[in-house]
């Protein structure tokens, strides 16, 4: 089992999103007024990722 250590975050990633995760791009969405930046189907590194980049967008 030790082997699957390295490949956990990896795995993890392909989950589905956090309640967090949800929570944090309802509101970033509503923030930019983009309806569209918000999606339930989005994997967990999906998520982190469109959170990043909107984090990004609204620091400009």
């Amino acid at each position: 089992m030790a082997s699957e250590a390295p490949n956990s975050s990896v795995d993890s990633d392909e989950e589905p999103m956090t309640e967090d995760q949800i929570g944090q791009l309802k509101a970033l969405s509503v923030q930019i007024n983009d309806p569209y930046a918000f999606s339930k189907s989005l994997t967990r590194g999906e998520a982190a990722a469109r959170i990043k980049m909107l984090e990004a967008a609204i620091a400009r």
